[in-house]
């Protein structure tokens, strides 16, 4: 006749969060905002490069929503990682506006200059300036959309 073993297997994954060596959840925050930061400078200039691509997609053909939208995004998620408030609130609006245009089979370049305008000036802005410029963006878009 056979016996029968048994055996429990941890994880190796349930050892790690158990043991009492292992950091802290405040301690691991401080350190990813550490290497963020380490990061700003290269992502900072890799934002500058995301503004100008969607100035250039913007400028050489307004019809390119698809281009528009895809600079636009990632201006957004860059704007995102530093905390730069208006700067993403803007590039989200161009993304709107873009899906807002190709959803309605139109164009439209003044109200796409006026977005990367404003891309341009809130790069470098803080909050309090964003506000009136984000207000702005809301009225063409809203324009935009009838």
């Amino acid at each position: 006749m056979s016996v029968v073993i048994r055996r429990v297997v941890t994880p190796r994954i349930a050892a790690m969060i158990n043991r009492a060596s292992g950091v802290t959840e405040a301690e691991a925050l401080a350190r990813a905002s550490a290497r963020i930061e380490g990061l700003r400078a290269e992502s900072l200039a890799a934002l500058d490069v995301a503004l100008e691509a969607a100035e250039q997609a913007g400028r050489a053909d307004p019809a390119d929503l698809d281009g528009l939208y895809d600079r636009a995004s990632e201006v957004v998620e860059l704007a995102g990682l530093y905390g730069l408030t208006g700067l993403g609130r803007a590039a989200y609006s161009l993304c709107d506006l873009a899906d807002t245009l190709r959803a309605g089979g139109r164009t439209n370049a003044a109200a796409v200059a006026v977005h990367l305008e404003a891309l341009r000036l809130l790069r470098h802005a803080d909050d309090a300036v964003a506000a009136p410029i984000l207000d702005g963006l809301k009225a063409v878009a809203a324009r935009v959309r009838g």
